[in-house]
């Protein structure tokens, strides 16, 4: 079932991706960039919640966080989606300086949530290094 999942999103991440490259006017006029945002926002959300290893416990009303590691079935789901998440990470990537910079609100926590949930893939790491580097650094100076 993941499998076929992945296989929808990745499709309509081409397409919405094509439709932004090769018909600016068009895809300006259907909002082409913010459903690719969209797309990929959702991409990275259900990655995540498929590493939440995390549990918490509330005493004396300070909420304490554990990360545990995962289990074998969630490693299992976390490698089948990885190729998704990479493909939806090089769209943010690829994303023109400006462009990124007005979804850099929405996708910054998702970013910073990336760098601390468990991998199976260094590519991740590595493509997330390059975001920080190239998209979020000059943001930030």
């Amino acid at each position: 079932m993941v499998h076929f999942e992945n296989e929808s999103y990745e499709n309509y991440l081409d397409f919405l991706q094509d439709l932004l490259n090769d018909n600016p006017s068009m895809s300006e006029a259907l909002s082409i960039e913010e459903q690719l945002a969209a797309v990929c926002e959702e991409i990275l959300q259900i990655y995540l919640n498929c590493t939440a290893g995390s549990q918490a416990v509330q005493q004396n009303k300070t909420v304490m966080h554990w990360n545990l590691p995962l289990g074998s079935a969630k490693k299992e789901e976390v490698a089948a989606r990885t190729s998704l998440l990479l493909s939806a990470l090089r769209v943010l990537n690829d994303l023109e300086r400006d462009s990124f910079r007005g979804h850099a609100r929405q996708f910054f926590p998702l970013l910073v949530d990336l760098v601390r949930c468990e991998h199976n893939s260094g590519e991740v790491q590595r493509i997330l290094s390059n975001i920080f580097l190239s998209c979020i650094g000059p943001i930030i100076m």
